[in-house]
């Protein structure tokens, strides 16, 4: 399997300007996905711990260029660091590069399309694409894990109610589907574990 070494990691993040918010985010989820997929092959199963730690530092590679130009204050509400305006512009540039469809997921894909299993853990870690029927196994755990680690371990709803706030209400019956999705995948890890989720963040930061 062919992966990005760790100067190759350094040198995308430097390249697409990643900010340090998106960093720590992306530490947390590789804290989190590695201490789950470790615990999960002690019971028998057959995570890639390489692929998942790679994955998770480069799963929001794409996402900077996404970003709209925020307003003064907004930045700091959802606690992101200041954005420099040529960083803006840079983005908006990048962007071009990709279809206007893409999800930042897709762009990540895009971009580390040379690592095929690379590309496909970080190309589907999107909430809308955990419905998939396809999905590898690291590719799910992945998912999961980003939706529980911001900057530091939160439940389910805790995110949720974080990313209604940030991106704006939605659709109720597709919101309830998704949470629903996303607590089956929760039983399914915690049950393998043999214990309840509410202990996670005490494990994860007692190693």
């Amino acid at each position: 399997m062919k992966l990005p070494t760790e100067e190759e990691i350094v040198q995308l993040h430097k390249y697409y300007r990643t900010p340090g918010h998106v960093l720590k985010h992306v530490q947390a989820v590789k804290k989190v996905v590695l201490y789950l997929a470790t615990e999960l092959n002690k019971k028998g199963e057959n995570y890639n711990l390489e692929l998942l730690g790679i994955a998770a530092e480069l799963h929001d590679i794409g996402k900077p260029l996404t970003f709209k130009r925020l307003e003064q204050g907004k930045a700091e509400k959802f606690g992101w660091d200041p954005v420099p305006e040529e960083n803006f512009d840079f983005w908006e540039e990048e962007r071009k590069k990709f279809p206007i469809d893409y999800l930042h997921a897709q762009i990540g894909a895009e971009i580390l399309k040379d690592y095929s299993e690379l590309a496909e853990v970080v190309g589907n870690h999107a909430i809308k694409q955990i419905f998939k029927f396809d999905l590898s196994k690291e590719a799910i755990l992945l998912n999961y894990a980003d939706k529980i680690a911001m900057t530091n371990v939160v439940t389910l709803e805790e995110r949720f109610v974080y990313l209604k706030e940030k991106y704006g209400p939605h659709d109720k019956e597709e919101s309830e589907r998704v949470v629903a999705k996303y607590k089956e995948i929760e039983k399914e890890i915690f049950d393998k574990l043999g214990f309840p989720a509410e202990e996670l963040v005490e494990r994860v930061e007692n190693g």
